[in-house]
């Protein structure tokens, strides 16, 4: 993340337009091999926080020393955020959408169904194994295609809402950003020049 040029020229943006001296720093936290480190980027290497229980979720013990790093910033008056790397929703969506799709083309091949819906080999290969296990018996299989046709109806409705949101995000993070100085500046000019200053109400 710290060598991640686009998130540091951002950070150092915002800091220099805030007038802040915020150091650009990040700490993170992961589990590896059922041991659970901090990643502190003012520090040399990884440390061990704690360890990975059965029955329990490592977030649950990382939000433990997190809740403590939390309480320590705001006592000093530190600003951050808090964020998660998670998998991208749209690409989640786009895999089971292309499982699907590998599914029933398979499923079409075997009840020898007169429908185009074929998908490339590299997509068969990638779903193989899920391809595999797919029933010999043709009441079964129909009854999975019908389940898999719904499916792939929901996941192409799902993908088209996600780009919407993404494409009314993209639309409220421009006007945000957007820097209206220029145009009140020259919309005031405008105004004095036809003498309509003393029409504006504070």
């Amino acid at each position: 993340m710290e060598n991640f040029q686009p998130i540091r020229q951002l950070h150092n943006q915002i800091a220099a337009e805030y007038k802040t001296s915020a150091k650009y720093h990040f700490i993170g936290y992961l589990l590896h091999s059922e041991k659970i480190y901090e990643l502190d980027g003012l520090k040399s290497g990884p440390s061990l926080i704690g360890f990975l229980e059965e029955g329990k979720d490592w977030i649950s013990v990382a939000s433990l020393r997190i809740n403590d790093v939390i309480k320590v910033l705001l006592n000093n008056n530190y600003k951050f955020h808090l964020f998660a790397l998670v998998a991208d929703r749209k690409e989640i969506l786009k895999d089971n959408l292309n499982k699907d799709k590998a599914i029933r083309s398979e499923i079409e091949r075997r009840l020898g169904l007169n429908i185009e819906h074929k998908v490339n080999e590299e997509e068969k290969e990638k779903y193989k194994e899920v391809l595999a296990k797919l029933s010999e018996e043709k009441t079964t299989l129909q009854s999975m295609y019908n389940i898999v046709k719904v499916s792939i109806e929901k996941a192409e409705a799902e993908i088209d809402a996600e780009e919407k949101r993404r494409q009314e995000q993209d639309k409220e993070i421009r006007k945000k950003n957007y820097d209206y100085i220029p145009f009140l500046l020259s919309m005031l000019n405008t105004l004095g020049k036809h003498k309509h200053k003393k029409d504006l109400k504070p």
